[in-house]
């Protein structure tokens, strides 16, 4: 179209040869500001996408650090761990034999008494009436292996 304009403008008076290329250089000009918009707008875009990569790239390094960092900490604990159990595990051998054994009644009654003594505690959180249930437990079962047990829980 600007050829057949410079074209059509050569046959014209000076007057059309003029305004017809002030058209053409205003229309260039009009297209001209118009990539340069767009450009600024792209070199805007362009401008936010590397603050937001670089944004991410310092949180992901942020992130695989403290993962190293747990890491380390991780197998210092388990190092510990492992050099203390090393430690300890000749004197638990020996501790083995000191353990005292639980005993539990033959007597199913006494059992069932003091367990439901003990969940009233435990489960129900009923303390105020767990108190009767173990002093009569303790009434009725005087000699029972669970007798310090009841008291402790009194």
């Amino acid at each position: 179209t600007t050829n057949q304009t410079l074209a059509t403008t050569a046959s014209g008076t000076m007057e059309q040869r003029l305004a017809t290329l002030e058209r053409v250089v205003e229309a260039r000009a009009q297209g001209q500001l118009r990539m340069q918009q767009q450009l600024n707008v792209l070199l805007e875009e362009v401008s936010q996408l590397r603050g937001v990569t670089e944004t991410h790239t310092y949180q992901l390094d942020e992130m695989l650090q403290r993962q190293r960092d747990l890491y380390q900490e991780i197998d210092r604990r388990v190092g510990a761990l492992q050099t203390s159990n090393a430690a300890q595990q000749p004197t638990a051998a020996a501790n083995v034999n000191n353990v005292p054994t639980v005993s539990y009644s033959s007597n199913m009654s006494e059992n069932e008494a003091y367990d439901k003594a003990v969940n009233m505690v435990l489960k129900d959180r009923r303390y105020e009436a767990a108190i009767p249930e173990f002093e009569a437990f303790l009434q009725t079962y005087p000699n029972s292996g669970y007798a310090p047990n009841a008291h402790y829980w009194l």
